[in-house]
């Protein structure tokens, strides 16, 4: 039985995988990453593929997202999703630099994000609800951190 994460605590890496484009739907608002801006811009779906397909003249891989921003229109492949796309208000993506309380130290810690989940994802038995955060801190242990912490 598939159960939700629990809402704290230190827990191990999990396996996930990456969020499909089942995930999106036409017309969901998000985010979307511009590297000529250098900037997150407002973005809605214009489609999500499930399946490889032909469309436009184009080649289209399983999974890959059809977004569109100020920028124009981006072909969002698989295994850019969890760098390039995000709900609107999320504020961290993989790589980032912040820091965490920790309830076993009793202070603020330094920590480094490993994962941030755009979407419900599922690994290990477990559903990682969209906006969550998998963290690392300065000693070395993983963490955790759900929406509603952030």
């Amino acid at each position: 039985e598939e159960q939700v994460l629990p809402q704290a605590g230190t827990l191990g890496f999990i396996d996930a995988v990456a969020p499909t484009p089942t995930s999106f739907e036409k017309g969901q608002t998000l985010e979307v990453w511009s590297d000529s801006k250098q900037a997150w811009l407002p973005g809605v779906v214009l489609a999500a593929y499930e399946n490889a397909t032909s469309t436009e003249g184009y080649d289209v891989p399983a999974g890959t997202v059809k977004v569109s921003s100020a920028n124009g229109v981006k072909w969002v492949l698989p295994h850019q999703i969890q760098s390039m796309l995000r709900l609107p208000g999320l504020q961290y993506r993989k790589g980032d630099s912040l820091q965490v309380w920790s309830d076993s130290q009793g202070a603020w810690m330094d920590a480094v994000v490993e994962e941030a989940y755009l979407v419900d994802t599922k690994g290990r038995g477990f559903t990682i609800p969209a906006g969550s955060l998998l963290v690392r801190s300065s000693i070395g242990t993983s963490k955790w951190v759900m929406p509603d912490q952030i």
